[in-house]
Order: C-alpha cells, then sequence, then structure tokens
C-alpha cells in the first residue's frame, strides 16, 4: 500500500486501455477569471467604450484636466530659472496694494532694474565670469528719497557720497580686489573725487583710488537706452582692459564682440 502522505499527484489511469479518470479538484486546478479567459471581447469592448468616453470628455471646451492629490505629490515639476535670485522667478504675479501709493512706479522701477541686472549679467557672461566670481556693491548704501515720494528715486548728494565712502573703503581692503570697476558718472564721481568731469573723459584709462586700480565705463542701463553699437564696444574695450589687469584669458572671440562686420 502507499501511503495517502505520499502521494503527489491524484490518482489517474495512464494506461492506454483505460479511460481517463473523471476525478477533479478545486484545489489542483489553476483558477483563472472569467472575465479574462471566457469573455476577452466583452472586456476590450468596455475598454474601448471607456476610451472613446474619455476622448469625447477632453474634446469638450469646457473640459477641465484634474489630477488627484496622490499624483500631485508624486509629480516631480521642473524648477523655473531665478529672475533674481531666492526673491522672484518668471510668471504672472499679483500687485494688490491701495490706490495711489506708487504701485505702479514700483513695478517700473522693478522692472528697470532686472533689465539692468540681466544686462550686467550678459556682460559677465561674455567675458566668462558671473556674479559669484565679482564683489557687487553700492556706492550709496540706500536708495535717496525725494521729498513726499515713497519710491527714493534721486541720485546722492556730495554729502551722501561723503559719509558712505568710509564703508566701501573698508569694503575694498577686506575684498582686495585686483581691479574696481566704477558702473556709472555717479560711482566714479564718488570714488575718484572727479567733481563734474564727464564720464566720458574719465573712461579711456585706468585711475587709482583706495590704492587699486579703477576703471570707469558706462553704467549696464545706459547700454538699454542706446542701439549704438559703437557706445556698446566702448563698454567692451573697458570690459577687455578689465580682463587683462585681472589675468583673466581673452580669446580672439571676444576681442572680436561689438565691431562692424566686415
Amino acid at each position: 500500500m502507499i501511503d495517502a502522505k505520499e502521494k503527489t499527484a491524484l490518482a489517474t489511469s495512464v494506461g492506454a486501455d483505460e479511460r481517463q479518470s473523471f476525478q477533479t479538484s478545486s484545489a489542483n486546478i489553476i483558477p483563472t477569471s472569467d472575465t479574462e479567459i471566457n469573455h476577452p471581447d466583452e472586456n476590450s469592448s468596455k475598454n474601448l467604450e471607456e476610451i472613446y468616453r474619455q476622448m469625447q470628455r477632453m474634446n469638450d471646451p469646457a473640459y477641465l484636466h484634474t489630477v488627484s492629490m496622490n499624483d500631485l505629490y508624486e509629480t516631480v515639476f521642473q524648477s523655473r530659472p531665478p529672475v533674481i535670485d531666492g526673491l522672484l522667478y518668471s510668471g504672472t504675479y499679483l500687485f494688490a496694494g491701495a490706490p495711489k501709493v506708487g504701485k505702479s512706479f514700483f513695478m517700473a522701477q522693478l522692472a528697470y532694474h532686472i533689465s539692468t541686472g540681466q544686462k550686467l549679467d550678459a556682460m559677465l557672461k561674455a567675458m566668462g565670469l558671473s556674479r559669484s566670481d565679482i564683489y557687487l556693491t553700492h556706492l550709496v548704501k540706500y536708495r535717496p528719497a525725494l521729498p513726499r515720494q515713497l519710491t527714493n528715486n534721486r541720485p546722492p548728494t556730495d554729502r551722501e557720497i561723503e559719509i558712505s565712502l568710509p564703508i566701501l573703503r573698508e569694503e575694498i581692503m577686506l575684498v582686495r580686489p585686483k581691479v574696481v570697476v566704477a558702473l556709472g558718472a555717479i560711482s566714479a564721481r564718488g570714488i575718484l573725487q572727479s567733481g563734474e568731469t564727464p564720464l566720458s573723459a574719465l573712461r579711456g584709462t585706468f585711475h587709482t583710488a583706495f590704492n587699486t586700480p579703477v576703471r570707469v565705463t558706462y553704467n549696464p542701463s545706459y547700454l538699454l537706452r542706446t542701439e549704438d553699437i559703437s557706445e556698446k564696444r566702448k563698454v567692451w574695450e573697458d570690459m577687455l582692459c578689465v580682463m587683462e589687469q585681472a589675468g583673466l584669458p581673452i580669446s580672439e572671440k571676444q576681442r572680436s564682440y561689438f565691431l562692424p562686420k566686415k
């Protein structure tokens, strides 16, 4: 006799002269889904109908695509490059406030200074530099105010520049730059104590202030107001001289920027 525990299969006939056993056991049959195996056409038809209904909904002008919270949390969105690093990113903003407090003027000033900063970034990039490679500061550490004006938009007085110069001197002593670039007439007037000498007479050569070479050039905002390529070339020539003074490599391509095309 064969012990029941040693059986590994049902007792079936394998002889040619005997019929196959009709004994069955649900425990030894691979379970299958009736919907998957027995009715594939019906299931496919339902899927196609659902896809068709979804396409119709998406083609409706009033259709609004929605996602679940789980999908939203699991989605990795690509970050936008900042307009002002850590402060302002590209997109649409709603700027609200009480009437007549200077909202429009403030936004105009913001747009102007952003565009000026982008021009400076473009100049640095052309030099093979970024803002992290330079020390950028202001002659006066605040924007002087006009009477009864909240937007602070006037050139500093000689007295205000005089008060701010010791701070600038300490900055230069701490940073110890190879060269100082004075951007614009006000910076040049304050650093060089040049009085009413026009900027055009100060640029084109190196000066010395705080025991450091100083190069004067136009403010990047000036480049936004002119399309004259010869003026842009003047600024770039100043930058080439600054690069040479700082010991930076200069390629032939860089030397040819803003030259008239032959």
